[in-house]
């Protein structure tokens, strides 16, 4: 935990809040999966998320399960839920119809559950979303270890923000006094994120401390789709790109020296591409600097054909990217 310390007064519960929310803050930048020495603003990332109903949600699941968890032949949300409806993620408790709020958030490998994690409690940190809670506790299930929870400790939701967020910090008993009532209240909202991670592995001295915090809090349960028979009543779905929303979407311009054939590609497509990444870490075969259009140069050897025959090898074998091979005139936004 840094050294900051909030302008607030010690016997004020929202001092302890205030240190929690300055470490979000912290965490608003995305590091590129290839060079995580590179980032860029997490508002720049992509969470499109769509309402599940629940009746259809149970069809869909027990179609998933068939596939024997195989996730190399789970394709594109489209693919396996059909066009859903979209919503903003600062509405999602608009569909909670009971007093305690739970949502289940739903989302294959790799799709981005833990980054909307690390962009909800952002977005709220800088007040634009759930102003309602005065606190929103992110926990990674994957944390909840016999290691770092030992045996022999009867332990409460105290005790996991405690580990979490003040490791290094020996709370003081009236910061402890401060803090252990403010957990059990209604405006502390819960992110409980990787329910699939510790499915079957929970520590069994942490069992009923997970139940509790499944049963008596409002939150929201991150897990991949066939991880997860607990019921919801509100569910959702992480998605990849739409056709709506691919434009405003962080986009890389690619023009290839001496020619008009051009591609656009965003952030998180290349980063799924090794040759692409590796092909942005050589400055030898590609200008750093865009130009006054905002393209980058790819210089030769590489020309359009072999670029997009690369891409469509690549992506063939992972058909969760939406990429295409494309007649020379053609731009691959125009596809997505």
């Amino acid at each position: 935990m840094s050294q900051y310390r909030p302008p607030k007064p010690i016997d004020e519960p929202t001092y302890l809040f205030e240190l929690i929310k300055h470490q979000y803050k912290r965490n608003g930048r995305i590091e590129r999966l290839m060079n995580p020495s590179i980032s860029f603003p997490i508002e720049q990332g992509y969470i499109n998320l769509a309402i599940l109903e629940t009746q259809e949600q149970q069809q869909k699941e027990k179609k998933l399960r068939e596939t024997q968890k195989n996730e190399s032949i789970i394709g594109t949300f489209e693919e396996i839920y059909g066009i859903k409806n979209p919503i903003d993620i600062k509405d999602i408790f608009e569909k909670c119809k009971d007093t305690r709020k739970k949502v289940l958030v739903l989302g294959r490998a790799g799709i981005g559950k833990s980054t909307f994690s690390r962009y909800v409690t952002y977005r709220w940190a800088q007040g634009e979303i759930w102003s309602q809670y005065e606190l929103v506790v992110l926990i990674p299930l994957r944390c909840l270890t016999e290691d770092r929870y030992p045996l022999g400790t009867d332990y409460c939701p105290f005790d996991i923000v405690k580990r979490q967020y003040f490791p290094y910090h020996d709370l003081s008993e009236e910061e402890k006094t401060l803090l252990k009532p403010q957990l059990s209240k209604n405006r502390v909202l819960w992110l409980l994120d990787g329910y699939d991670e510790t499915f079957g592995n929970i520590p069994k001295h942490l069992e009923d401390l997970i139940k509790q915090l499944l049963n008596t809090t409002h939150h929201i349960l991150t897990s991949r789709p066939y991880a997860i028979t607990l019921p919801y009543d509100v569910k959702m779905e992480i998605t990849g790109f739409t056709n709506d929303n691919i434009a405003k979407t962080y986009i890389y311009k690619f023009r290839f020296d001496n020619s008009d054939e051009h591609v656009h590609l965003t952030l998180q497509q290349i980063d799924r591409i090794a040759y692409l990444s590796a092909l942005i870490a050589n400055k030898n075969d590609f200008s750093s600097i865009p130009n006054q259009n905002g393209e980058y140069i790819l210089k030769p050897p590489i020309n359009y054909t072999s670029f997009m025959a690369i891409l469509h090898s690549v992506t063939s074998e992972q058909p969760y990217i939406l990429f295409h091979e494309l007649p020379e005139d053609e731009n691959i936004l125009e596809l997505l």
